[in-house]
């Protein structure tokens, strides 16, 4: 999960699944107590389909995590790149890669 320039890690979630607690990602390098808790609420419509709707319940500030590190910029602009390239690639599996990849990094940077 990210919010704002910092990303977080699943921790644990709740017997109901209904609340999951999140971790700074950069916890194990250097330490940072930065915690998020979501509010997890899946519903299925008359034809079966399963939505998910989450709910930020609590985050930590920014300064929280600068007593143990900078923003990972770099990280989270990579991972939008790959989620960005992986729903164009679903919407037309018949495009070569290298296209989408040319596109979005264009849009992205």
């Amino acid at each position: 999960m990210t919010h704002g320039m910092f990303k977080f890690t699943k921790n644990n979630s709740s017997k109901d699944g209904r609340t999951w607690w999140y971790t700074c990602a950069r916890k194990a390098v250097n330490g940072c107590s930065a915690r998020a808790i979501i509010e997890r609420m899946e519903s299925v419509d008359e034809n079966g389909v399963t939505s998910v709707q989450n709910k930020l319940v609590d985050v930590a500030t920014p300064e929280t995590h600068a007593r143990f590190h900078a923003p990972d910029n770099a990280a989270i602009i990579a991972d939008k790149v790959m989620m960005e390239m992986k729903k164009e690639i679903e919407k037309d599996l018949t495009i070569p890669v290298g296209e989408f990849k040319d596109s979005i990094t264009r849009n992205q940077i």
